[in-house]
Formats: C-alpha cells, sequence, structure tokens
C-alpha cells in the first residue's frame, strides 16, 4: 500500500505495508436441570354386611375391602445451551520509509450470542387395585326333647 502527500503543490507517495491478525473465540455453555415430582394417592374402601336368621342361630357377615393405589410420577428436564463467539480483526498500517512516522491501527470486535433452551416433561401413572372378600357363616342349631 502507498500513502500519498501533498506538499507545494507536488504530489509524492510513500510505499507502507499492512499486517492484519484475526482472532476468533467460541465458547460454549450447557446447563441441564432435571426435576422429579412423585404424587401417591391411596385410597380404601372397606364394606361390612351382617345377616342374623333367629330361626337358629345363623350370623353370616361378609367383609369386603378395596384398597387401590396410584403413584404419579412426573419428570421435566430443561436443558439450556449458550454459545457465544467473538471474532477481532485488527489491521495496522505501517509506512517502510523513514520519512514518514504515521502508524494507523484499526481494530473490529463482533460478538455474536445464542441461547437455546429445550424443555422435556414426561408423565408416568401406575394404578394398583388389591381386593379381599372375607365370608363367615356361623350356624348354631339347639333342639330341646320334653318327655
Amino acid at each position: 500500500m502507498e500513502t500519498a502527500t501533498t506538499k507545494n503543490n507536488t504530489i509524492t507517495t510513500s510505499p507502507s505495508s499492512t499486517t492484519t491478525t484475526s482472532t476468533t473465540t467460541t465458547t460454549t455453555t450447557t446447563t441441564t436441570t432435571t426435576t422429579t415430582t412423585t404424587t401417591t394417592t391411596t385410597t380404601t374402601t372397606t364394606t361390612t354386611t351382617t345377616t342374623t336368621t333367629t330361626t337358629s342361630t345363623t350370623t353370616t357377615t361378609t367383609t369386603t375391602t378395596t384398597t387401590t393405589t396410584t403413584t404419579t410420577t412426573t419428570t421435566t428436564t430443561t436443558t439450556t445451551t449458550t454459545t457465544t463467539t467473538t471474532a477481532t480483526a485488527t489491521a495496522i498500517t505501517t509506512p517502510t520509509t523513514s520519512s514518514s512516522t504515521t502508524t494507523t491501527a484499526t481494530t473490529t470486535t463482533f460478538t455474536t450470542t445464542t441461547t437455546t433452551t429445550t424443555t422435556t416433561s414426561a408423565t408416568t401413572t401406575a394404578t394398583a387395585t388389591c381386593y379381599c372378600y372375607c365370608y363367615h357363616y356361623y350356624y348354631y342349631y339347639y333342639h330341646n326333647y320334653f318327655y
């Protein structure tokens, strides 16, 4: 590169050299957060039926127990990725003659930031039912003989 100067209406040129330095830096940060929530609900129902007959003595007892357990598990995963790219370019222009001492430096910086967030949620429900049936029968017969 040459630099032109004007002195006494005469244009003179002095050669110069330009050096360009470029630096690019990329930083990536990933953060993952997992949250698990478990809820358990238990419901128990008991039904008892008793029947008594007085002819002799007959007692019937029926007991029914139903237990239902429901478990719900929810898992949520959040992933955040941040990428930052910084590019710096510096151009230095230096004259190649000793008569000129002017050095020009130009620096340009460019920064780009990208953020991506992904959320995943999964829900699992499990239900278990226990059924218990109990039957009890009691019979008593009494007979009295008279002579």
